[in-house]
């Protein structure tokens, strides 16, 4: 069985959604990624007021690592300003954020009772607060 999607209720507030985006984008290089986290899931909230608690969280395990920001149908892997290149992994190898919100969408997509990948179509967004990617 495959879990339903609710339909989000509610008017976006546009305003607060850009004054929590250009607060975001106004932090100083050393905040730390949880901060980054907050702040996006607020803008998340902002754009989406209806949307279910169980479709907005922060770090949500998959199986293979937490989910940074997931929201619905995105993955979103935050990082500390600057902080985008490919990290060293606890194995020795190295891992890009793309790689890892890749490995998270899998994870999810391996999990039963998640929402198919042809009902939703699986997006994943990299984020320092600044500088923006989505997949």
């Amino acid at each position: 069985m495959t879990t339903q999607r609710q339909d989000v209720t509610g008017t976006p507030n546009w305003e607060m959604a850009r004054g929590a985006v250009a607060r975001l984008q106004a932090m100083p290089a050393a905040t730390a990624e949880a901060n980054i986290q907050r702040h996006l899931a607020s803008i998340l909230e902002f754009l989406f007021p209806g949307l279910p608690p169980s479709e907005l969280t922060l770090e949500k395990e998959t199986g293979n690592g937490p989910i940074d920001v997931y929201c619905r149908n995105v993955v979103f892997e935050t990082k500390r300003q600057g902080k985008l290149d490919a990290r060293p992994k606890t194995d020795g190898s190295t891992e890009t954020p793309e790689e890892q919100a890749v490995r998270y969408l899998d994870a999810l997509m391996a999990q039963p009772n998640m929402f198919t990948d042809a009902q939703i179509g699986w997006r994943a967004g990299v984020t320092d607060g600044r500088e923006w990617f989505f997949y």
